[in-house]
């Protein structure tokens, strides 16, 4: 190959190389990138938990909200109606944002039981059993 082809590839591939090395660098998502700020946790728990109170019928996307939120609860897939909720604590130090949940489904008594917020748009919103299950994404 002549002096000159060679020195014309390599001043087309450098700047290509270039790019495409940038264009991967930049972008890694990390686990902790798909954890809430805990506000915004908060407001997606309250959005999905009052919805479910307030008789959304399975669990579902919640759309009309930004981001939007999708519960994943057992109790509310197998039609449990949930009569009324309190936050009793938000577990510090926790990634991603977790809560204590007083729930009081229809003909049960109150329990206590921890919700995970992961995600970016939707955020889930889901027990720990289900988190758990999932591998604690």
């Amino acid at each position: 190959m002549s002096k000159r082809i060679e020195n014309f590839l390599w001043r087309m591939f450098t700047p290509v190389a270039l790019l495409a090395l940038a264009a991967g660098c930049g972008g890694h998502a990390t686990v902790e990138s798909f954890h809430p700020q805990e506000d915004l946790a908060r407001g997606a728990l309250d959005t999905a938990l009052t919805a479910w109170q307030n008789g959304l019928e399975k669990p579902g996307l919640i759309d009309s909200e930004e981001p939007a939120v999708q519960l994943v609860d057992p109790a509310w897939a197998a039609g449990s109606k949930l009569t009324s909720y309190e936050v009793v604590a938000e577990l510090p130090g926790k990634a991603p944002p977790a809560f204590t949940v007083k729930l009081t489904l229809d003909g049960a008594a109150a329990e206590e039981t921890t919700f995970y917020v992961v995600g970016k748009d939707p955020l889930q919103v889901m027990r720990e059993s289900e988190y758990n299950r999932s591998g604690g994404m």
